[in-house]
């Protein structure tokens, strides 16, 4: 049983947890259907966990800034080459953040969101990708402040 008053439903790899008012026969498929309409039903993979709130918005800012991190250094006149080498171990030596963050195998979906801004960028305008990433990430900074501020 969960804090939130969820039990979990063991399913392959993942867990569903519904919220349990009643006791239930899991034998006849319609009869769980019709206990289940109208419950929030919330899959989650095994290994993972849910959060809300201040949390979830923290941990959403920092994956992005993470990302803006990462094409920083590669930005500008000076900026520096990053050599990527993917799971095959082919190498890639760019200092274009779309390719950079291409590369990247990114799993956050907040993340998934930056490298977004950067194909968007890519796709519309033909260059500016890592300024667009990085100005992201010193928006979402400075929201992070505002935030701590209350």
């Amino acid at each position: 049983m969960f804090a939130s008053g969820f039990g979990p439903l063991a399913l392959d790899k993942f867990y569903i947890a519904r919220e349990i008012s009643r006791p239930s026969r899991l034998g006849d498929k319609e009869k769980l259907s019709s206990e289940l309409a109208g419950q929030q039903i919330i899959i989650l993979k095994e290994g993972t966990s849910r959060s809300r709130g201040q949390d979830a918005l923290k941990a959403n800012i920092m994956a992005a800034k993470i990302i803006a991190e990462s094409v920083r250094s590669s930005l500008g006149p000076k900026g520096m080459d990053k050599m990527l080498v993917d799971g095959f171990g082919d190498v890639t030596i760019t200092n274009d953040g779309a390719t950079i963050l291409d590369e990247m195998e990114v799993q956050h979906p907040a993340a998934k969101m930056m490298v977004e801004v950067a194909k968007t960028q890519d796709d519309e305008v033909g260059d500016g990708t890592t300024t667009s990433v990085v100005v992201a990430g010193e928006l979402l900074k400075k929201a992070e402040e505002l935030l701590d501020q209350g």
